[in-house]
């Protein structure tokens, strides 16, 4: 059985049009990125999905955050910068 987790994938983006550096992604583009039903990979790796996101939500800062399932026999991957979600 998968467990599941959640966390921030962008903390306090620029707002539409506002100032932003060359990497920023606006508060309007996080809107309309669509994360949900996508593979989580370890380390970006493609090659080595080890679960899915199945829901996001934005705050009203902007700030992007996902919930995602990852399979329990997956020992190799340390989640201690995400918060873990209770069953219900």
């Amino acid at each position: 059985m998968p467990s599941l987790y959640a966390g921030c994938v962008y903390s306090r983006p620029p707002r539409r049009y506002g100032a932003q550096g060359v990497d920023d992604l606006s508060a309007f583009a996080l809107l309309n990125m669509k994360l949900t039903g996508l593979p989580l990979c370890e380390s970006h790796d493609t090659s080595r999905p080890i679960g899915t996101i199945v829901d996001e939500w934005q705050a009203q800062d902007g700030s992007k955050f996902v919930s995602f399932e990852v399979e329990d026999n997956d020992s190799t991957v340390s989640f201690f910068w995400f918060w873990p979600v209770a069953a219900t």
